[in-house]
């Protein structure tokens, strides 16, 4: 029988991949006359704080050294690509051996904020989709208030099969 919970999480992983490379496309369809918005930054910003916490719960789960740990990076859109491109690698290796049973170890780690917590690995993972799915949102309700073009990056898109 499958492992159908991981598989889950694995078709998660692919649609955020395809999701980072969308939001991507996003920024780079804002007019170069608005990237010295603010609103630019901000959302490059976003977009950066995705990948720093997805690194950072890869290696509260034990998949990947730590790193320092900037909240907000100013990184260029090719910055972000080419640490997610890292990221979601270590991810693939991360889920790959794990079976359905895995999913309830406990993972103990502490907060930004310094407080020390425990969840499950399910959770941690949730989490970690859930998270980025947000800030994609406010990323492309930023995008869009620039003049550029929003990504669509909702996880039925990529996932869905026309019929």
């Amino acid at each position: 029988m499958s492992d159908l919970y991981v598989e889950h999480f694995k078709s998660m992983l692919a649609a955020e991949r395809k999701a980072t490379a969308q939001v991507a496309q996003s920024l780079i369809s804002v007019p170069e006359a608005r990237r010295s918005d603010p609103a630019y930054a901000k959302a490059r910003s976003i977009f950066a704080h995705t990948q720093q916490a997805t690194y950072m719960w890869l290696s509260r789960v034990g998949g990947i050294p730590p790193r320092p740990f900037v909240m907000f990076p100013d990184w260029s859109v090719e910055q972000t690509l080419a640490d997610a491109a890292s990221v979601h690698e270590a991810w693939d290796r991360f889920l790959g051996p794990l079976t359905d049973g895995d999913l309830a170890r406990a993972i103990t780690y502490t907060s930004t904020e310094g407080i020390g917590y425990r969840s499950t690995l399910a959770e941690v993972l949730t989490h970690v989709f859930n998270h980025a799915t947000y800030h994609r949102g406010q990323i492309a309700l930023l995008v869009s208030g620039l003049g550029g073009q929003r990504a669509v990056t909702d996880f039925i898109a990529f996932t869905r099969i026309k019929v």
